[in-house]
């Protein structure tokens, strides 16, 4: 296990990271960059599933949800899940990612933690 100033961040036996963040302030690009780069550095630069878990964050907004998705943590990323405690804000965020995102890293939302883990499993390199 990696701690970074707002995030925990473990590795499975299924080759998914999870980076579980801890307080708000992980929103901020500078603990968004912070974390891309702790990743980076345990993996040397190997692009892995992410999952984003924003569940222990009570209330977030689209523009705090979507810096997690920058540059950075993009490119050391194979496929980003993002666990969220509510069915309404995976549904709207869920929408706005199908139009507004159009990287070669697939990106999606869920509410359920092995619904999120099985969809990444399959952006694992053999």
């Amino acid at each position: 296990m990696v701690k970074t100033t707002t995030n925990s961040i473990e590795f499975t036996d299924k080759g998914i990271i999870i980076s579980r963040m801890k307080t708000r302030s992980g929103f901020k690009k500078v603990y968004v960059i912070e974390q891309a780069n702790s990743i980076n550095h345990e993996f040397h630069g190997v692009k892995k599933p992410l999952l984003l878990d924003l569940t222990r964050i009570e209330k977030s907004s689209l523009e705090e949800v979507m810096s997690l998705l920058s540059e950075e943590t993009i490119g050391i990323s194979s496929a980003i899940g993002i666990l969220i405690n509510s069915s309404f804000q995976k549904l709207v965020l869920n929408t706005y990612l199908n139009f507004k995102t159009k990287s070669n890293c697939p990106v999606q939302a869920f509410v359920n933690n092995n619904e999120a883990q099985s969809w990444l499993e399959r952006y694992v390199a053999a």
